[in-house]
């Protein structure tokens, strides 16, 4: 366990469901923005250069400049976005998953309610779950999690329609089981000054990777949210 606590002011607590913990928004070793995918609404879309499929339970995988229904959302970044139109979106990898994440919204609901996600692993046990949580009006919000089991089965579901219209993008995949850690920014798999002078350059820069409460802007509650986790250690 890597530890610097003196550093921390203020102890905000962790989000954590089971071996589910809730995270800031991290790079993986993988990232999937939908920019390559053709339109259409296939029933499923190779996704993370291959590693996964992104499937539509109801048959209707959608990958789109922009959506409109009850909002008109845009993409987060990129050129495309991607939900199912039928049913809830399975995501099924070949390899061992430790962090998942990107950012989500829907144009189902101006209220934005709030979605699920569901995670299992490679004996198709149900290991844990947690809130996917959307932005009203078309708006876009991170979401993300690391497992202390791996993970190779993910679902995302709205509350409406079947569980349709989550929109997805500039998402995340780490692989490995146990997943990676947010605050080590510089990646050497060390907690030290470096990596608060790392947070400092990417939020003075406006790089949405300092966004660590996950709400798709940059104010003090990200300082507080990244020292709370930072005193948190990583294993």
């Amino acid at each position: 366990m890597k530890k610097f606590a003196a550093l921390s002011i203020l102890a905000v607590p962790a989000v954590a469901l089971a071996q589910v913990t809730a995270v800031g928004p991290f790079t993986g070793d993988l990232q999937e923005g939908f920019d390559g995918l053709p339109g259409g609404f296939p029933p499923s879309h190779p996704v993370f250069d291959g590693t996964g499929e992104m499937i539509s339970t109801g048959g209707s995988m959608h990958t789109t400049t922009g959506w409109g229904f009850r909002c008109t959302i845009r993409p987060f970044e990129g050129t495309r976005l991607a939900a199912s139109a039928s049913g809830f979106v399975r995501f099924e990898f070949d390899e061992d998953v430790g962090s998942f994440g990107g950012y989500f919204g829907t144009n189902a609901d101006t209220a934005g309610p709030d979605g699920t996600a569901r995670f299992f692993n490679a004996a198709g046990d149900l290991i844990g779950d947690a809130v996917i949580e959307l932005a009203a009006d078309c708006g876009w919000t991170w979401n993300g999690w690391e497992f202390d089991e791996a993970v190779t089965v993910i679902e995302v579901e709205g509350s409406l329609f079947g569980g349709a219209f989550v929109q997805m993008d500039a998402m995340e995949l780490g692989l490995g089981a146990g997943g990676g850690c947010a605050v080590d920014l510089d990646g050497d798999g060390e907690l030290t000054l470096f990596d608060f002078l790392a947070f400092q350059t990417l939020f003075s820069d406006g790089d949405l990777a300092a966004d660590f409460d996950g709400d798709g802007s940059l104010t003090i509650f990200d300082f507080l949210e990244f020292q709370t986790q930072f005193s948190d250690g990583c294993d």
